[in-house]
């Protein structure tokens, strides 16, 4: 009897079954998935990290070797570097006279 109650409830139990082993393969391979992805962001994460770490150690450098050079031409030049600083000075200070003096208008 293919109708009968207890075919139906053990076809039931058969198909919950079932799901139940199926539920838990797809939370394994999910699982598995999820650790592949994580694992996946950690090593792209950690690349960032040593390329921003390059990036920042070169910047430094190149920074420092600016910074010794113009100390060298301070040094070697000290008049020059004055006359620089003096008209830097003054043409700034001529911007903001200019500058002030158009706001009052």
């Amino acid at each position: 009897m293919a109708n009968s109650p207890t075919n139906d409830g053990h076809a039931l139990t058969d198909g919950t079954a079932r799901m139940v082993n199926g539920a838990g393969r797809l939370k394994q391979h999910l699982a598995a998935a999820g650790h592949d992805l994580s694992e996946t962001a950690k090593g792209g994460v950690e690349a960032a990290g040593h390329q921003v770490t390059r990036t920042v150690d070169a910047a430094t450098h190149r920074a420092q070797s600016a910074i010794d050079r113009i100390g060298k031409e301070v040094s070697n030049h000290p008049w020059r570097s004055l006359a620089v600083a003096a008209g830097a000075a003054a043409s700034i200070g001529l911007l903001i006279g200019f500058l002030s003096l158009r706001s009052r208008k």
